[in-house]
């Protein structure tokens, strides 16, 4: 095989591509041309190559001044012609001609550029075809070449080439050649014109090639085209003069007939091995259930038919050219699998049948049997043909086999096969050991052996008319051991089918439960205990779940709320509470805290009625330790709330007159002297009030009428004061009134008004009427008051003025600090 058959596109291809999108703009393409020194250009939509811009068509551009606000794609003249880089060189070439054209865009597998490939990159590696079929140079030279002087400007220089379709003008200085200008560099120069002014053929064009004399060798003009790469040499005659020059093109053309035959006897016979490998194909992708694939001594994918697809879940086009450890392998399986490709490639004989683990696609594993056997392959070698087919069924019914027989004869579960008649065939070691008999003492011999008597009979009637319908029973037995030892045990019992569906066999799944009978009596006696408890208890008692569900109560919760256990499971139990939100907040704070401690709370009964209670709750907890729900315990406070109330009214109230007594009216003067200290702005006053010649009331009608005298003055002090106001009784016959947000004016009044509903309303008691009238003192409360007794004094002061003053009148205290 020569070199040049081994060469592909990819090996000559010019990999620096300057690319523009079509949508892009002519003057964006002419900047890039300019930055870039680029002679041709691959015009883009997206990724895909759509057109060229040879040298000829941005001469066409760059000389009219078309417009170049144009997209680059409207203005291309040159079609896409793409070839793979993969496609051989001489194919390559045939391909190039045939488009006519002076450039090909080479791809690479994903259909992106991957370089161009131009008529000049042809020339050194077709130079042995080259020197083979050109003798002579006579026949190749092209006269009458354009001839400028160096001065010339490029303008002028490729407006003759492209008036007289030329590819190349020659610089000369008195004829003789001096530098070359070919249509490759005339769009750079071009677009350097426009850049850096007015430029001559000295400013681009080519001076390093050496003139071909006559008698010069071929090989030194292909070398010499191939290193320049500008498609052109000058030719001189005998004196040096310009006598014309040859083209790359009118070379290539000697070998380009001989390429073709050659490239087209190759297809041929290409053709011929494709249409017996495709035979081959069709027969191997018509296999619906052997997977075959071909491996080049590398274990890279050639082959890969329709079996394979669906057995591994991999198309073909996405696994060619891939090892299996990329793919379905894993490392220490695809190690194997390449020491048997090399031992078949060695050897030239077949390795199998082979187990080995795979995966496909998704990951599933699956076991595949194959056999290895080596095929003849192309010049690269011998091809190597796996066959195989997938046995996962057949493996994971059998490890599912052995993992059953495994699972039955270590279950700790008694397992007892018999057949039709009732007779034992197998039993597992559990069974052994819970009955004490061995296998050779029951093998062949019926169940009943076990029993104690103490089965009902009807258990077994039930039993075997479960069997005779083909079903499947469940009960307890009372069996008795070897030893004769009774035990109880659960059984399951069912039927064994053939694949016919007919039954074969019957099967006993047995656990012995005599321990977990006597704990569960024990936790029932156990259970029974607690719930009386519960129940016994006096106090309201739930449990919660995390959700705030009530999931049990006692009695006593029924009663406090006059619902029922039914209606009370599964509610709320918040809904049962004068404060909801308050009920919630405390059984949070006992899943956060672990518990809470006399917690107030109020129940509210469904006739209306209102329960006191204080809640003790604690979390608790299953046998992982867990939290599952809280425990609450409502203790009744009713009784207990009322005493605190009456408690609290005897420690304030005075008994007579039932006003507040002077402790507590001297705690009120106190509070509101604070008030008054933090917002001066504010102003209270107080009254004074004793009752007028109440000594002789007691003198003239006994002690008892003078106490219905204070309290019938007390009546009407609370009638006349305000909600904000307060009463007190502070000695014998003296009262006071404490007026918040109240100026001196409006205490008067107040005053005023008091006096005057004592005056006319005497008491009348056994058919007499008492007269009585009171005197007044009023004083303003003051942020500068030491004690709460300043203001007293004050007022007490004013009140014996009213006295001095001849009673039942009212006097106002001046300010405090007033002289």
């Amino acid at each position: 095989m020569n070199s040049q058959d081994a060469l592909h596109l990819s090996d000559v291809m010019d990999r620096h591509v300057i690319s523009v999108q079509a949508d892009s703009s002519l003057a964006g393409m002419i900047d890039t041309l300019k930055d870039r020194q680029a002679a041709h250009v691959v015009v883009l939509r997206g990724e895909r190559p759509v057109g060229m811009f040879t040298e000829r068509d941005l001469i066409r551009i760059l000389r009219h001044g078309a417009d170049r606000s144009r997209p680059v794609g409207d203005s291309m003249s040159t079609p896409a012609i793409t070839v793979p880089a993969s496609l051989g060189l001489k194919s390559g070439y045939v391909q190039l001609c045939l488009s006519r054209l002076r450039h090909l865009i080479v791809t690479d597998e994903a259909a992106g550029v991957a370089g161009v490939a131009a008529e000049c990159d042809f020339i050194a590696p077709l130079a042995t075809e080259l020197r083979k079929g050109v003798t002579r140079l006579d026949g190749l030279v092209e006269p009458d070449v354009p001839t400028l002087a160096p001065t010339t400007p490029i303008k002028d220089a490729v407006d003759r080439m492209v008036r007289e379709k030329r590819g190349c003008v020659v610089a000369a200085e008195a004829g003789r050649p001096v530098g070359l200008f070919t249509d490759h560099q005339a769009p750079l120069a071009l677009a350097r014109q426009e850049r850096e002014g007015t430029l001559t053929l000295a400013d681009a064009m080519r001076g390093d090639m050496t003139p071909i004399a006559p008698g010069a060798e071929v090989a030194a003009v292909i070398d010499q085209l191939a290193v320049n790469r500008l498609g052109y040499l000058p030719v001189v005659d005998d004196r040096g003069a310009v006598s014309g020059v040859i083209s790359q093109s009118r070379l290539l053309e000697r070998v380009r007939t001989d390429i073709q035959a050659e490239v087209a006897a190759r297809q041929l016979a290409e053709d011929k091995l494709r249409r017996a490998e495709a035979r081959l194909k069709a027969t191997l992708e018509l296999t619906p259930t052997v997977a075959v694939q071909w491996f080049d001594a590398g274990g890279r994918i050639q082959y890969w038919n329709h079996a394979s697809e669906l057995t591994y879940g991999w198309a073909a086009a996405e696994v060619l050219n891939k090892t299996l450890d990329q793919l379905i392998l894993s490392a220490e399986e695809a190690a194997r699998f390449t020491e048997v490709l090399r031992e078949v490639a060695r050897t030239g004989k077949a390795i199998g049948p082979m187990q080995c683990l795979a995966r496909d696609r998704h990951g599933r594993q699956r076991w595949i049997e194959s056999t290895a056997f080596p095929i003849p392959g192309d010049d690269s070698g011998t091809l190597v043909a796996c066959m195989g087919i997938d046995v996962t069924e057949r493996e994971q019914a059998g490890t599912q086999l052995r993992q059953l027989a495994t699972a039955v004869e270590q279950s700790p579960e008694s397992i007892v096969i018999t057949s039709l008649a009732g007779d034992i065939e197998y039993v597992n070691e559990a069974f052994v050991t819970v009955t004490g008999y061995s296998r050779g003492e029951v093998i062949g011999r019926n169940p009943r052996i076990l029993h104690s008597g103490r089965t009902p009979r009807q258990t077994f009637i039930d039993l075997w008319g479960s069997l005779g319908r083909g079903e499947v029973w469940s009960g307890e037995f009372c069996n008795r051991r070897k030893d004769g030892s009774d035990y109880v045990e659960r059984a399951i019992i069912g039927p064994i089918r053939r694949p016919d569906g007919r039954v074969s066999h019957y099967v006993a799944v047995k656990s012995d439960i005599t321990e977990a009978k006597s704990q569960e009596e024990t936790l029932r006696r156990a259970s029974m205990y607690v719930r009386s408890l519960i129940e016994a208890s006096l106090d309201p008692l739930v449990t919660i779940d995390s959700r705030g569900r009530i999931t049990d109560v006692n009695q006593a919760t029924e009663t406090v709320t006059g619902r029922g256990r039914a209606e009370l499971i599964g509610s709320d139990f918040c809904d049962y509470f004068t404060e909801p939100e308050r009920a919630r907040v405390g059984y949070q704070r006992v899943f956060s805290q672990g518990s809470v401690t006399d917690y107030p709370l109020a129940i509210r009964h469904v006739d209306g009625g209102i329960t006191e209670v204080l809640y003790n709750a604690s979390v608790y907890r299953n046998q992982r330790g867990k939290v599952e729900g809280v425990f609450a315990a409502a203790r009744d406070v009713t009784e207990l709330k009322r005493m605190e109330a009456e408690l609290r009214e005897l420690a304030t109230t005075d008994y007579l007159t039932n006003l507040a007594n002077r402790r507590h009216y001297m705690a009120c003067l106190s509070e509101q002297l604070t008030l008054l200290r933090r917002n001066v702005t504010t102003t209270t006053s107080v009254l004074m009030l004793d009752v007028d010649h109440f000594k002789r009331v007691n003198d003239s009608y006994g002690h008892s009428v003078g106490d219905l005298l204070l309290r019938h003055i007390a009546g009407l002090l609370r009638e006349g004061r305000r909600n904000i106001d307060v009463v007190g009784r502070i000695g014998g016959e003296e009262f006071s009134v404490l007026l918040p947000g109240t100026d001196l004016a409006g205490a008067r009044t107040m005053a005023e008004r008091l006096r005057q509903a004592i005056e006319t309303t005497p008491l009348q008691h056994g058919g007499q009427i008492v007269p009585v009238t009171v005197s007044i003192g009023i004083s303003l409360m003051s942020a500068a008051d030491n004690t709460p007794d300043c203001v007293l004094i004050r007022a007490d002061q004013a009140l014996y003025l009213a006295k001095e003053r001849g009673r039942n009148r009212v006097v106002t205290a001046p300010p405090a600090g007033a002289a």
